[in-house]
């Protein structure tokens, strides 16, 4: 975006480019040529720069290296001269750095101004009330977490001065699920024995004969006690495996597990 400043400064740097060139237009001047090529070049960036730094609200860095670019081609079309093309394409490097520079140094600036910056003076009620809420559960979480720190310290006394320490029954909830899981396996177990089959040929009959209805994923979740137990699949694999009849001759040979 070329603002009206931008323009001005732009139309001013060319018009002294073209009398520095014009000036020094002897082979023995080329030097004075190439440090006002560089001068105009610096002038029509900064002059971009100055304006990027006024907006209120700075763009990414994706944005600000576009801009750059932007800003190099208004200088190639603002002097509509060959000389300054060709170098642009060697101080392209050099102006890049120095418009990295002072763009993280206006974002460094304004990071440290917004720091400084009281956060109610900037927060709505709604946002204040969401504040002091926050603050309110990491407090007590904070001191739920301390306290857990103390009781775990209090048990390890006993452990260092030698004393047994009492173990802590189960929750109610992981004993029924420990001995549910120990009950399907038992179930499984007596039925190997009394057939001589294999995990795999049994949920194979599921998907083979549909003597059951628990193929391999559902047989290894009833297996580990995560398919309930009122469930259809899981009911209707007990009840097999309970009459403890091996699977249909008639079934394929099975490839072992």
């Amino acid at each position: 975006m070329v603002t009206p400043a931008v323009e001005a400064a732009a139309a001013e740097a060319a018009f002294w480019l073209h009398d520095e060139l014009r000036r020094n237009s002897g082979w023995l001047r080329r030097k004075w040529r190439e440090r006002a090529l560089r001068r105009y070049l610096a002038s029509v960036v900064k002059a971009h720069l100055d304006a990027l730094i006024a907006e209120p609200f700075l763009p990414g860095e994706q944005e600000a290296e576009e801009r750059l670019a932007a800003a190099i081609e208004h200088a190639i079309q603002e002097a509509a001269h060959p000389d300054v093309e060709a170098a642009a394409a060697r101080y392209d490097a050099e102006l890049a750095r120095w418009w990295r520079a002072g763009y993280k140094l206006e974002l460094a600036r304004r990071w440290a101004e917004w720091m400084r910056m009281p956060i109610h003076s900037c927060m709505t009620p709604e946002a204040d009330a969401y504040d002091q809420q926050a603050r309110a559960e990491w407090e007590e979480l904070a001191r739920r977490r301390e306290a857990e720190r103390e009781q775990e310290a209090e048990r390890a006394v006993p452990a260092e001065r030698g004393e047994a320490e009492v173990a802590e029954p189960p929750a109610e909830g992981e004993a029924s699920k420990a001995a549910e899981v120990e009950r399907r396996r038992r179930l499984l177990r007596e039925y190997i024995e009394a057939t001589g089959c294999s995990e795999y040929q049994i949920y194979e009959t599921a998907t083979k004969l549909k003597l059951h209805s628990c193929y391999k994923p559902q047989f290894r979740e009833w297996k580990n006690g995560k398919l309930p137990a009122d469930s259809v699949t899981a009911q209707s694999l007990e009840r097999f495996l309970a009459e403890k009849k091996p699977p249909s001759a008639k079934k394929s040979k099975s490839s072992p597990r």
